[in-house]
């Protein structure tokens, strides 16, 4: 496939001419990925970012007593990266593994980094883009500091439904920072409280 979805990004947000248009789709690889492939991981140098074309990814990693925890997952439209890595200049220290057969379209930060440099509109998106994982990433651990599990599993089921049958529940529960058993009450309850308040409205 082309780099449609990446190329209608592009179109609505950057104004560039035509030959740099090609300079940049020039740096752009359609990667496939296969389900349970990692798009990077943990000890490997942060060296790319990816744009979701199709699919779907988990990005995880263990805590110091070897724990596993979900930071997020995404789909198409979406970024991924492992950019604290780069800043730092080090190794990716967490898991970006498909969940579904999948396509991105990955460039390197380097050149990513020079068309930025080059081009007042691509910059304005490139710190567009961080800002969105470093804010995605700042949510995520203000939730697991603020909201308890059951109004975290009710957040994400109302803002990304769609996600709900496509996740196994060990997947969900350490994205929940629960373990699945509680997740299997959280759900009960909060179904059980559903119909009751059905049952009091028919009344």
């Amino acid at each position: 496939m082309t780099t449609s979805k990446l190329f209608r990004f592009i179109d609505d947000n950057i104004d560039v001419t035509s030959a740099v248009r090609r300079q940049i789709k020039a740096a752009i690889e359609v990667r496939k990925v296969k389900a349970g492939e990692a798009f990077f991981c943990r000890g490997v140098p942060a060296v790319e970012l990816g744009f979701i074309e199709d699919g779907f990814f988990k990005v995880h990693g263990a805590n110091a007593h070897g724990k596993p925890f979900v930071v997020e997952f995404a789909g198409p439209g979406e970024f991924l990266a492992d950019y604290a890595a780069h800043i730092a200049r080090g190794p990716c220290t967490i898991d970006c593994v498909a969940l579904e057969k999948s396509e991105v379209s990955c460039i390197s930060f380097e050149a990513y980094e020079r068309f930025a440099d080059e081009l007042p509109s691509v910059q304005k998106i490139a710190r567009g883009v961080l800002e969105g994982l470093v804010l995605k990433l700042a949510t995520r651990e203000l939730s697991l500091l603020t909201m308890s599990a059951t109004e975290r599993y009710a957040a994400f089921a109302a803002e990304r439904p769609a996600l709900l049958s496509r996740l196994s529940r060990a997947d969900l529960a350490q994205y929940l920072g629960v373990e699945p058993q509680s997740l299997t009450r959280i759900r009960s309850a909060l179904a059980k409280a559903r119909r009751q308040a059905a049952a009091a409205k028919g009344r």
